[in-house]
This record gives structure tokens, sequence and C-alpha cells, in this order.
């Protein structure tokens, strides 16, 4: 939470734009969800009105979802991504004037490298957070309770044998959440090791020279690099069981729903427009699904990175 409220000043500021972004984004979401029930009234009731006007009606009404979504999409991208960048540059801007303000004592206990990269590597994953995290993790709260919503509308005995499978997820996501923000922090201090290293490098190239290290330095810098690919492997290696088991709990609640939903189908307990329905909404819980193991590793990586930024702008001169 103490990392959430470091981004609350820059939302404040560009509420507007927020406000914009996430209202394009639900209206794109709510236009999406409204096509499983158009298929729905489409095979249940076109049979019993035949004719090109009935058919006509539906198709005019799907060109004008497509329209709006047209237009939702074009402006989740033009305020959300457009915001990340903006609060991209004033975060920079307030990094750099923080600088100027600091004392020579503060400098001489950090390392020049380690600074480069928070003020990039950290920076840009604040910024992928802003736009795309934020963005993933709205898109997916939404769908999932809208789709659930009306799944359960459809048929709720349904509904709830195949959400069975689902807690798992939950029980999965609360095992990684610590261990996942842990190994991002490694990772990104890493980063600022190398980043150090080149810094240090290219500054005393006279020196390496001079006592002829090229060699050792490469080699040093080739162990770094290893040790950043294995630190990244670590993260991986846990989306590496998340991800797949979030697709596998899919996959189970779509064979319930196909194998009882289908029987229900033949006994006539549910109509036919209404399984395709069903079935539509649960396919459309797949990305939401997949998405939050996408958008956690965005949100670990923001908070990491803005908590890296935060020790500079937090850090005070010894005179004021």
């Amino acid at each position: 939470m103490k990392s959430l409220k470091s981004f609350f000043p820059y939302i404040r500021k560009y509420r507007r734009e927020f406000i914009l972004g996430v209202g394009a984004l639900i209206i794109t979401d709510t236009m999406t969800l409204l096509v499983p029930w158009l298929i729905k009234d489409l095979i249940d009731f076109l049979p019993t009105k035949p004719g090109e006007q009935e058919l006509l009606k539906y198709v005019v009404v799907l060109f004008l979802i497509s329209v709006v979504l047209v237009l939702g999409r074009f402006g989740w991208r033009k305020y959300m991504f457009g915001l990340s960048r903006k609060i991209e540059f004033d975060i920079l801007n307030k990094l750099f004037k923080q600088l100027l303000k600091l004392d020579r004592l503060w400098f001489q206990k950090q390392k020049t490298g380690d600074l480069m990269s928070r003020a990039t590597n950290d920076l840009r994953a604040v910024r992928d957070f802003f736009g795309l995290g934020v963005l993933i993790l709205i898109d997916a709260v939404f769908v999932i309770i809208m789709a659930v919503f009306m799944m359960c509308w459809i048929n709720f005995d349904l509904a709830f044998k195949v959400f069975i499978p689902l807690p798992f997820i939950s029980v999965l996501f609360y095992c990684f959440v610590k261990e996942i923000g842990k190994r991002h922090q490694a990772v990104q201090e890493h980063l600022g090791k190398i980043t150090e290293n080149v810094q240090a490098n290219l500054s005393g190239i006279r020196v390496l020279h001079a006592f002829v290290q090229e060699e050792f330095e490469r080699r040093k810098f080739k162990e770094l690099n290893r040790e950043y690919i294995q630190k990244n492997l670590s993260v991986t290696q846990i989306f590496g069981i998340f991800t797949p088991t979030m697709v596998f709990a899919i996959g189970v609640a779509g064979m319930i729903s196909l194998w009882i939903g289908g029987k229900s189908v033949m006994a006539g307990e549910l109509t036919l427009g209404s399984f395709v329905a069903f079935n539509g909404y649960l396919m459309l819980l797949s990305w939401p699904m997949m998405g939050i193991g996408y958008v956690f590793n965005l949100t670990q990586k923001g908070f990491v990175g803005m908590n890296r930024i935060n020790d500079i702008l937090l850090s005070k001169p010894k005179i004021e």
C-alpha cells in the first residue's frame, strides 16, 4: 500500500486523462460483453421470427458495436498510454531537480551506475505499470466481474459448477505474491550493478589500458550478465508455474461447461443460444485470467522501480 500511495499525486494531477481513459476502456469492454448476448438472441429468437429484416437488425447492431469498439480502443490507447508518458516526464524532472539539491557527501555514498539505472530502467518499469499495467488491471477486473455476473444470470447452477476449479488460482496467487516481489527487487538491483560496472570501466578506460586489465574486466562483465540472466530466469520459473496453471483451470472450466451444459441443452433445460452465450462469456474470462499474471509482473516491477526512485526523492542533504 505504501508503494501505491507514491502514485496518487500523479493520478490526481492527470485525473481528467485517467478518467477518460478508464471510461473509454469500460465502454469498450461493455460492447465486447454485449456480443455473446446478441448472439444468444440471434440463435434463440431468429428461428421464431425469420426474415431478412430481423437479420438485418442484428447485422446493424453488430456494426454499431464495432464502431464503438474502434473509438473506445483509440480512446484508451490515447489517454492511458499518453498519461504514462506524462507521468514519466514529471518523475524524471522531479528526480533531476532532487539530484541537483543533494550534496557531495550523499553522492560519495552512491554509485553512479546505480543512479543511472534508477533514472532509466526503474523509471521505464514505472511507466509500463502506469500505462499497460493499470490498463490491464482495470480491464481484467471489470471483465471478470461482468462475465461472471452474466454467466450466473444465464444459469446459476451451471456457473457454480464451472467455477469450481477457479479458486485454486487465488491460492496460487497468494503463495507467489511475496516471492515474485523479492525476485524482481533482486533483478533491478543487479541491473544497477551492471550499469555501475559499465560506467566505471568507461570512466577509467585509460587506467584499464595502462594495467592491461581488459580481459579481466571482460570476464567480470560476462559473469555479471550471466548472473543477471539467472535472476531473470528465477522470476520466469515462477510464472512458468503460475500462467499454465491458470490456463489449465480455464480449460477444466470449459470442459465442465461443455459436458454439463451440453446435457442441459439436450434435456431442454437450457436453450442453445444461452449455452453459446455462456461459453462465450467463459472464453472472455480466458484473457483476464491470463492477463492477471502479466499485470502482476508489471505491477511488481513498477512498485520495485518506484521504491528505488523514492530512495532518491526522499533523501535529504546534510545542509538544508
